[in-house]
């Protein structure tokens, strides 16, 4: 029999702290990059915490590739580029 334990999704704090340990980010970077969820959290909220840090971190840092950042996190370069071009467009205003 199997067991079902509950699916704990993780906060997009938690999963930035995991992918800037991951990815060796300066604490400089680490700290602009929290800050942008909380900028747009309001509109973040139903998206996948992993991708929204990830979107985070290529804003904040200028040393990453959509392409490479996804390759080294294991994600979809068009699912970054997504969330990427959303958290942008909340960041300049646009849009509820």
């Amino acid at each position: 029999m199997l067991a079902y334990a509950p699916l704990v999704r993780p906060t997009v704090e938690e999963a930035l702290e995991a992918y800037a340990a991951k990815l060796g980010i300066s604490e400089s970077v680490k700290r602009e990059a929290l800050a942008i969820p909380m900028k747009v959290k309001p509109y973040a909220g139903g998206r996948d915490p992993y991708l929204v840090a990830l979107a985070a971190i290529y804003l904040a840092s200028a040393s990453f590739s959509i392409y490479g950042l996804a390759k080294l996190a294991g994600r979809s370069p068009s699912r970054l580029h997504e969330n990427i071009r959303f958290i942008s467009e909340k960041l300049r205003g646009g849009g509820a």
